[in-house]
């Protein structure tokens, strides 16, 4: 990616921050005509399940790696090891640990989502497309690892 792309893309990602942020204040305002100005009260309990969330988060990301890396070795040996599989299998196992931890959705539920709205297929090209960038990045042929790259003295 260029400059200029990785620049649209941070103002993109800004604005749609800036949009998060605004939304709920927004649609607040809109419910609660009687209100005189300013934001809603803010819910101090909410700050509870923040903590807790950013607490667990990065543990269940540790640990969905983790399993997955484990079950998809124990049934491949290393020579066939397909970094799109793996990361395919990892963003299945996100996504299903979000709308049912977060959302509170059972399995009956989720899986005809996914299923039904062909969540898998992109889930499938978008582990394909990670895949084939970061061993384009970082394999020992790339531009970005021959740069890094020491020239061993002779």
């Amino acid at each position: 990616m260029n400059v200029i792309t990785k620049r649209i893309l941070l103002v993109v990602v800004l604005a749609l921050l800036a949009l998060a942020v605004a939304m709920p204040f927004a649609f607040a305002q809109a419910s609660n005509s009687t209100a005189t100005s300013g934001p809603p009260p803010f819910n101090f309990a909410s700050i509870q399940t923040i903590q807790t969330l950013g607490l667990s988060v990065p543990v269940a990301l540790v640990v969905a790696i983790l399993s997955c890396l484990a079950g998809y070795l124990a049934q491949t040996p290393p020579e066939s090891f397909s970094l799109a599989k793996f990361l395919y299998t990892f963003m299945v196992s996100v996504i299903v640990g979000f709308f049912t931890i977060v959302l509170g959705w059972d399995y009956s539920t989720l899986l005809p989502w996914l299923a039904n709205g062909f969540i898998t297929w992109y889930l499938w090209k978008a582990s394909n497309i990670l895949a084939s960038y970061i061993t384009k990045r970082f394999s020992p042929t790339s531009p970005a690892s021959a740069a890094t790259a020491t020239v061993a003295p002779k």
